[in-house]
């Protein structure tokens, strides 16, 4: 049973990342050719941004099917716990969280008005919160032993810290409000928000959530990924592009990345049948 749950979850696991890589590739494409960063906007009937959107709209809509099938099975957040995969990119998305944070908090000492407002800097205490979280939990988070009460409490940081990144991005007055690369990079952190979200509830006892949590982390896998690969395509190859940062992108990537291994954790986890309240 354990061995065809983990089969089942790489599958639908693979197909996200397939929808990132397409979708990323598309994204790159369009920014390079089809993409007028005066206005914010894909050219008109543009084929190359249709297919980004039929990515990003696909990623979540495919991870319904494991939230489903696995509705009724609960798993103990200790068991996601360990592992030097885990604790790498942990670090590694610590420390390119702390650069953003650096950078980010430079350019609003220096007068950018744009990062000087409420939501911005609500986000950086959040994100300087996240960096510690993102350090602690893997030293002392382990596998097999519950989380300790101050771990759950730090918890919360990430899920603010996305939330209030959002908000900042899109009171953002120099982009378009409905730009589509702004809406893209919005969705990326309301993805990563959602699985942050996730592991708050199980670092709560709330092992219910098992299944949503394998829907959280595929979502973000196929949106986050799709905006982080082409993103990091346009940087590298010089193209400009509203809210395409380098910093963003470097933290994205590696937050993209601990999603990856969360859910090859997910899919080695043993789990149980679920209680019903009336039977507790």
């Amino acid at each position: 049973m354990k061995k065809d749950v983990k089969s089942i979850i790489y599958i639908f696991g693979a197909v996200a990342m397939l929808l990132a890589v397409v979708g990323g590739v598309c994204l790159y494409l369009a920014l390079s050719g089809q993409y007028d960063n005066a206005m914010g906007y894909f050219a008109k009937g543009s084929a190359l941004a249709a297919v980004v959107y039929v990515c990003i709209i696909a990623g979540p809509v495919v991870a319904v099917a494991p939230w489903i099938m696995y509705l009724k099975r609960s798993a103990a957040d200790c068991e996601f716990r360990g592992g030097i995969a885990y604790k790498i990119v942990s670090y590694l998305a610590a420390a390119a969280m702390l650069f953003d944070l650096y950078m980010e908090a430079k350019d609003s000492l220096y007068g950018n008005a744009v990062k000087g407002n409420l939501f911005f800097t609500v986000s950086l205490i959040f994100e300087f919160f996240t960096v510690a979280y993102l350090i602690a939990a893997p030293t002392l988070n382990k596998r097999g032993k519950k989380v300790s009460g101050i771990m759950s409490l730090f918890s919360f940081s990430p899920v603010i810290f996305c939330a209030f990144r959002v908000l900042y991005m899109y009171f953002d007055p120099t982009v378009a409000v409905n730009s589509p690369v702004k809406l893209f990079c919005q969705l990326s952190y309301i993805a990563l928000m959602l699985v942050f979200c996730a592991e708050t509830g199980l670092s709560l006892g709330r092992g219910q959530i098992y299944s949503r949590y394998i829907f959280t982390l595929l979502s973000a896998i196929s949106v986050c990924g799709t905006v982080t690969i082409g993103a990091a395509a346009a940087f590298v190859g010089g193209i400009e592009a509203n809210m395409i940062i380098g910093t963003d992108i470097l933290l994205k990537l590696f937050l993209f990345l601990y999603c990856v291994v969360e859910l090859m954790s997910v899919a080695s986890v043993e789990t149980s049948e679920r209680i019903k309240n009336s039977e507790k």
